[in-house]
């Protein structure tokens, strides 16, 4: 039967021992004990001037242990004198786990791997914490290859080998219902720059969205929509020389006639090759598609009037000539009046 024992002086191990618990009176029993020693036991954990142990006959364990060497208190495992540290803590307020040299108040640290787990869909990963909430769970992980450096925070369902691939919704900075004095997130400014208030988003450096070599403030590998007003001071399209109608002006160009485009007018109520009213609220139209062929438009206009000043030049020319007859003509009659006079 079970049995207390105070004071204990008769068994090597647990000699001063302040507080023994025995499971039985065999030899092969279980004891736990409380235990305050100035010098080493002889299993290699040194002074240390409180011990709370397990042991049995297979071996005895350290549960929690104080070191007076570095005023600490560690959780360890020592079965048979092969010691595993557990957490640590030290009396200057730092925690570490997997680590005897904590850097902060709390350190955690994992062995480095030669091939680093990411999350996937029926993975965590190299998750160091995780905070879970019926079957949601935050995983916050850092990858343990060497100088890989890439961290993660992840939010989805709790059961990661069935459900990994149900995202949760990750809030930063959420509406808490009043926004008057609202601050949001900033990213790339240094670590004591304060935002105005209003700011939900604030970036200082290149933004990629569908790339991850942006080549200005903002790169978009991809469309934009947006239903509102788009503000810019200058835009640049880029178009390839080939795009460009500069074909229009050569000799061979197939220009169509200002009949040809009265009767397509008529006819469509838009110019050739320009989008109806109805495909561009359908669809909408492309800016640099727009303005090349705005373009093109233009240098047919272009064409169109070049031809209409020569023709006009030279039914000037017929004009100024059959005035210059009919001055003559009226040059000589009245000359001819004048005589009979």
């Amino acid at each position: 039967n079970p049995y207390l024992i105070l004071n204990n002086t008769s068994t090597s191990r647990w000699s001063g021992s302040l507080l023994q618990f025995k499971s039985d009176e065999t030899v092969n029993g279980t004891y736990y004990g409380v235990k305050g020693e100035k010098t080493g036991d002889g299993a290699g954990i040194g002074e240390h001037q409180f011990i709370l142990r397990k042991y049995s006959a297979s071996g005895f364990l350290n549960f929690m242990y104080f070191n007076e060497n570095d005023n600490s208190i560690y959780f360890q495992n020592n079965i048979s004198g092969n010691e595993t540290y557990g957490n640590t803590i030290f009396k200057n307020g730092n925690v570490g786990i997997g680590t005897t040299v904590p850097s902060s108040m709390l350190s955690l640290y994992q062995t480095g791997l030669s091939t680093p787990n990411y999350p996937s869909t029926t993975e965590m990963g190299d998750v160091y914490s995780t905070f879970r909430g019926s079957n949601n769970v935050l995983e916050f992980g850092v990858s343990r290859g060497f100088n890989s450096r890439k961290a993660w925070i992840l939010t989805r369902h709790s059961s990661t080998e069935a459900y990994g691939k149900y995202y949760g919704t990750l809030h930063l900075q959420p509406d808490l219902g009043d926004k008057s004095v609202y601050k949001g997130v900033a990213i790339g400014f240094d670590a004591d720059t304060d935002i105005d208030v209003g700011t939900h988003l604030a970036i200082d450096g290149k933004v990629g969205i569908g790339t991850l070599s942006p080549d200005e403030l903002l790169t978009v590998d991809g469309n934009i929509h947006t239903t509102g007003f788009l503000r810019s001071t200058e835009v640049v399209v880029e178009a390839s020389a080939s795009q460009i109608p500069d074909y229009v002006f050569k000799p061979d160009y197939d220009l169509m006639s200002l009949e040809e485009v009265e009767a397509y007018v008529k006819a469509n109520s838009h110019l050739p090759e320009v989008p109806s009213a109805e495909e561009v609220e359908a669809n909408g139209h492309k800016l640099a598609e727009m303005n090349l062929l705005l373009l093109k438009k233009i240098e047919e206009l272009t064409l169109h009037t070049i031809k209409q000043e020569k023709k006009i030049s030279e039914q000037n020319g017929i004009i100024s000539h059959q005035n210059r007859i009919l001055q003559s003509f009226e040059d000589r009659l009245q000359k001819l009046e004048s005589d009979k006079k």
